[in-house]
């Protein structure tokens, strides 16, 4: 039995999607097998992100390296070994070593080729540059993968180069496929076979792979993949798992007309063909299966599993930060940070030692630093930036977020695992089911619509009320104990029964 998720955020930031897929894999290592199909080839880069949050490279699958055995997609050839066959005679070059980059330049002839190294002094590109312009990129596991190859783009704003052609190598060093890149898309050639668009090349896929009747096909978009899968799947389950929103009141993210979450709209339109639609919470599962029935009078079934697990509970190494609040989120405007930013500014009347970290990167993160500065707020309200792997929510009193929707909040669960208390707006999903009010932290009342005035006045009442008369130790406490809840035993045993009931595989032995 293997789970294959279907992927398609190549080249996109990262999201708590990705998370939630890493989490996903960890709970389901030793019930079945699974993959996570990529149709466009991740970078270097991307790789190593995808590896960084826990995915393995034996669980990725990417089609063109499949079409060619690429079983290996790590860099792990060293320099010398790549350089032995790139330039075996470097006597006329000049040479610059910088970090992480070793460059060979021929002033003479505009020509340089540039090996970019892993940390651990892996190859994984080769640049070559011609009349200063970049021409090719050779990319590297334990051999050369694939060859791109580049054209100069001249417009009246700038200049550029592009990919045109992609060369992917069998394990005999042959080009065993090859990707032509159009205004219209890819198109595949392989030597007995030419002219596939990327759905044709996954159609293709399908039909040597051949799904059996103990596969899942697991969605965690509606994109291109679906059709394809649908006519081809045979007798394989499809599930889908939703990472957002099924509709919107004010029509904001949509536009389907029954204010339908554009993300979801062919989900509505196909509901039927899935074995089951699965959401971090109950309450969502129970939303969702309510609004086909009154909708559509159609009964579908739903299951929650959280997206996420309890890691470990952590402890502050030495006393938490007195009147630390942390936030972790990526800067956009859903999660509303300058509402965490006025609110603690307004808080800090009463709470003179108030202060604020946040961590995370995105669009917003200009607006929110002028923002901070028109506060006058810099001494004790600071953007922290995207921090790897951050562990250290228990450096913390509190955790504060102003989202104005979760679907269930990882960083919820990672703050409640540090034992912090917990202050979030009375949206759904995930504040509802993680924040206790009264007893692990506070609900802040919230109507879609009403004035951010309304809105900062409550969470800086919840701040003063959280930091001057409650028992930051039974917040604490309870934070613990709710996190507990999300063992990934438990949650293990939430997929073992979806996966029994869909009448996936062939796990009965499997107990969770």
């Amino acid at each position: 039995m293997t789970i294959y998720n279907f992927n398609l955020l190549v080249g996109y930031v990262s999201t708590g999607v990705d998370y939630g897929q890493a989490y996903r894999a960890q709970m389901l290592r030793g019930i079945c097998d699974q993959k996570f199909v990529f149709l466009e080839v991740p970078q270097h880069r991307e790789l190593e992100y995808y590896n960084r949050i826990g995915i393995r490279e034996e669980e990725i699958l990417v089609l063109p390296f499949w079409f060619v055995n690429a079983q290996n997609i790590y860099p792990s050839l060293p320099f010398d070994k790549v350089k032995e066959k790139v330039l075996s005679d470097d006597s006329e070059y000049e040479f610059i070593e910088e970090e992480g980059k070793k460059r060979f330049c021929r002033a003479d002839q505009g020509k340089s080729i540039i090996f970019y190294l892993t940390e651990q002094g892996y190859v994984y590109l080769v640049e070559y540059y011609f009349q200063n312009t970049l021409i090719r990129k050779d990319h590297y596991s334990d051999r050369l993968l694939f060859t791109e190859y580049l054209k100069p783009i001249i417009s009246k704003l700038n200049a550029f180069v592009k990919t045109f052609q992609i060369d992917y190598y069998n394990e005999e060093g042959v080009v065993g496929l090859q990707e032509f890149r159009t205004k219209e898309g890819s198109i595949y050639a392989f030597p007995d076979l030419a002219g596939l668009t990327s759905l044709e090349l996954l159609e293709y896929f399908v039909r040597l792979n051949r799904f059996s009747d103990d596969d899942v096909l697991l969605l965690d978009r509606i994109n291109p993949h679906f059709p394809v899968l649908m006519k081809y799947k045979g007798n394989a389950r499809m599930v889908f798992f939703m990472h957002s929103k099924l509709t919107f009141a004010d029509y904001s993210d949509s536009h389907h007309w029954k204010g339908v979450n554009y993300e979801y709209t062919d989900l509505v339109r196909n509901a039927g063909r899935f074995d089951a639609i699965l959401t971090s919470t109950q309450e969502q599962a129970d939303e969702v299966r309510e609004w086909f029935l009154k909708e559509y009078r159609r009964r579908v079934k739903t299951y929650a599993i959280p997206v996420g697990g309890m890691r470990d509970l952590t402890g502050p190494t030495d006393s938490r930060k007195k009147h630390g609040l942390v936030s972790v989120s990526r800067l956009d405007h859903r999660k509303r940070i300058d509402l965490l930013i006025k609110a603690v500014a307004k808080a800090r009347e009463n709470i003179p030692d108030l202060t604020l970290d946040i961590f995370g990167e995105g669009p917003e993160k200009k607006r929110y630093e002028d923002l901070i500065v028109e506060y006058g707020a810099r001494d004790y309200i600071c953007l922290k930036g995207y921090v790897r792997n951050f562990n250290g929510y228990a450096m913390y009193e509190g955790y504060i977020s102003a989202s104005l929707w979760e679907t269930f909040g990882l960083t919820l669960l990672e703050a409640m695992s540090g034992g912090l208390a917990l202050i979030g707006l009375d949206v759904p999903y995930g504040n509802r089911c993680m924040i206790h009010d009264g007893q692990n932290g506070f609900i802040v009342p919230f109507k879609d619509g009403q004035p951010d005035e309304v809105t900062v006045k409550g969470l800086a009442d919840a701040i003063i009320k959280l930091f001057k008369n409650d028992d930051l130790s039974r917040f604490s406490l309870c934070s613990y104990q709710e996190a507990v809840k999300y063992s990934p035993q438990d949650i293990r045993k939430k997929w073992v029964q979806m996966l029994k009931e869909t009448g996936a595989g062939n796990i009965d032995h499997i107990t969770g």
